[in-house]
């Protein structure tokens, strides 16, 4: 998976006040925004650093109450994060900072006029003096090097991203410019410099988009594509640009700020919906039933949608070409069809716009043919395991899922990949005051489990470190942050150290084999800290589903604090303090 280069940023919830509201056109309206929380300042005792956000593509993201007092919604301030509160009444949206001047202390954001969400209703009323509650951004997208001109599209809700990039010109490029709007009322004026080149395509389908951007002149040279709008008319560009122009995934960043489904209701549920967003409706996604789910997954694992990636095929060859009978093609082939995973043009099949979906975003193949996937069929057995004990994960694979990880690089690789979430926390993890007596010892830290490459990347140079992992693991994790790898010594098997930091290493091993991890690194080292989600993140609306699959995982629930400390005496340790860093997670100090 390529990875775009992301800095982070603390989380700060900061209350702001409406200075001016200025209709840029009949569609669009800009809101500035001022107060002392754009500016280093003081709350509960905290001391909270001042509004940035250098991306021009950057959100924050507003927050809003359904219904009830703002201040019963509001996440909880750390001193380098947040916590959200399990509330139903939340409402939040992501709009992009259009103009931030830290000096006059103002932050500009531009709303589209269209619909009856929180933030639209919102900015409709807004005047002088209106209060305003945001958080982020959590960080910022760097762009990548090798870069000879800039395409830029989308639809009137990517306008603020486009004009603050034409704005500030991080890149001194050429430009292509395309943008799709409903009607003529929604063009504003972009500072274009020579060489830049801009289409308006004035048509209410947003689907027009990427015909407009095919017929472009297309320039020599390495592109970097950035695009924003209706996720469902993205696909074909998102296509367009891997298949056909050949454009690498680290230089496209192709983001669907809001779905075209206007005979839903409008969700006030905690998604967000991207920045500059003003409509906000519940997306339509992969097939839920369980035939479809399984239908769809077979299809990934038999081939047959990677071969329709290629064009359409007749139902008898491409029976021939993935080794199936026609037989077994035909029934789920009509199960995929009424799923939109495929269609069927007389008996030639080609893919849908589901399929298309899966086929272009890797995030949505995984969750039929990837560790999810895998843990939600093995829930077929959590009836029997509930009973015999053990995760139902070893009862259908015959051993563990960290056995599984340490002899499968394929599930090595996800748990990796899944731990680069600690990126958006490392101000809160670095933060954390034990670190600054370790480099002031000169003591080597050794790191355990699928976050320790990421944890290593944030810590002094001045530390002596060494990243203990299976051979599974120690490839991905090299791959994971390149060159860095080198810098550390890489370890099979514990050895002494001052302090071992365990990442993100217990919460896919069972109870049995999270104790034989802590008991190991009690052997070398008697002071320890574990970095693991401690409580769910109350804005992830799936944690029942998540709560469950680490039961088919491993048996258990995630654990709690009361859980590891109960762990740690269980081996040995001792908690000598819990810090939380925001989103569940917690550093959890050990001593033996």
């Amino acid at each position: 998976m390529a990875h775009h280069r992301l800095v982070t940023h603390p989380l700060v919830v900061r209350q702001l006040t409406v200075s001016a509201v200025t209709d840029l056109s009949p569609r669009l309206r800009r809101v500035t925004l001022t107060g002392p929380q754009l500016h280093e300042f003081e709350r509960d005792g905290l001391s909270l650093p001042a509004f940035t956000a250098p991306g021009f593509d950057d959100h924050v993201k507003l927050i809003f109450a359904s219904q009830g007092p703002i201040e019963d919604v509001l996440p909880r301030q750390l001193a380098h994060g947040i916590e959200w509160r399990p509330t139903p009444h939340l409402a939040s949206r992501d709009y992009t900072p259009r103009r931030v001047d830290p000096v006059a202390g103002e932050l500009d954001l531009e709303f589209v006029r269209h619909g009856t969400g929180p933030a639209a209703t919102w900015a409709d009323t807004a005047e002088p003096g209106s209060q305003l509650w945001l958080v982020g951004p959590k960080s910022s997208t760097l762009l990548p090097e090798e870069i000879d001109w800039v395409l830029l599209a989308g639809d009137e809700t990517a306008l603020p991203a486009i004009a603050r990039f034409l704005d500030e010109r991080p890149l001194d490029v050429p430009v292509r410019i395309v943008v799709n709007l409903p009607d003529d009322h929604g063009r504003i004026t972009l500072r274009l410099q020579d060489g830049d080149t801009i289409t308006w395509v004035v048509d209410p389908d947003p689907a027009s988009l990427v015909p407009a951007v095919r017929q472009l002149d297309w320039p020599d040279g390495q592109v970097f594509a950035w695009a924003a709008g209706e996720s469902r008319s993205l696909l074909p560009l998102r296509r367009f640009l891997t298949r056909e122009k050949s454009v690498p995934r680290t230089h496209i960043n192709v983001t669907g700020y809001w779905v075209a489904e206007p005979e839903e209701p409008e969700t006030t549920s905690p998604a967000t919906t991207g920045a500059g967003a003003a409509k906000t409706v519940a997306p339509a996604g992969p097939p839920e039933a369980p035939v479809e789910w399984f239908a769809t997954r077979a299809a990934i694992r038999m081939g047959v949608l990677a071969e329709l990636a290629g064009g359409p095929r007749s139902l008898a060859d491409l029976a021939t070409t993935v080794g199936i009978g026609e037989e077994v093609l035909v029934p789920l082939s009509r199960i995929l069809v009424a799923a939109e995973v495929l269609s069927d043009g007389d008996g030639v099949l080609a893919l849908g716009p589901v399929g298309d979906l899966i086929i272009d975003d890797e995030h949505v193949a995984d969750s039929f043919d990837g560790l999810e996937a895998d843990l939600v069929v093995s829930l077929a057995d959590l009836d029997a395991a509930a009973h015999d004990g053990g995760p139902s994960w070893r009862r259908r694979h015959g051993r563990s899922l960290w056995a599984a990880a340490e002899a499968e690089a394929a599930v090595a690789v996800e748990l990796t990949e899944q731990a680069e979430r600690l990126r958006y926390l490392s101000t809160g993890i670095t933060a954390a005051g034990l670190w600054p007596s370790l480099v002031a010892e000169r003591a080597h830290v050794s790191l355990h489990g699928p976050g320790a490459a990421v944890v290593a990347e944030m810590l002094s140079p001045d530390l002596e470190l060494s990243i203990v992992a299976g051979a599974r693991f120690a490839a991905a994790q090299r791959e994971q942050v390149g060159r860095l790898a080198d810098r550390w010594t890489w370890l099979s098997e514990a050895s002494r150290c001052d302090i071992a930091v365990v990442a993100l290493g217990l919460e896919h091993r069972t109870d049995d084999e999270a104790a034989d991890l802590l008991t190991r690194i009690g052997t070398v080292t008697r002071r320890a800290v574990l970095v693991e989600s401690v409580e769910h993140d109350a804005l992830n609306p799936h944690a029942a589903e998540d709560a469950l699959l680490s039961v088919a995982a491993i048996g258990r629930p995630p654990r709690s604090v009361a859980d590891l400390t109960a762990l740690a005496g269980r081996t040995g340790w001792q908690v000598a303090a819990v810090t939380g860093v925001g989103w569940g997670v917690a550093l959890v100090e050990l001593s033996g």
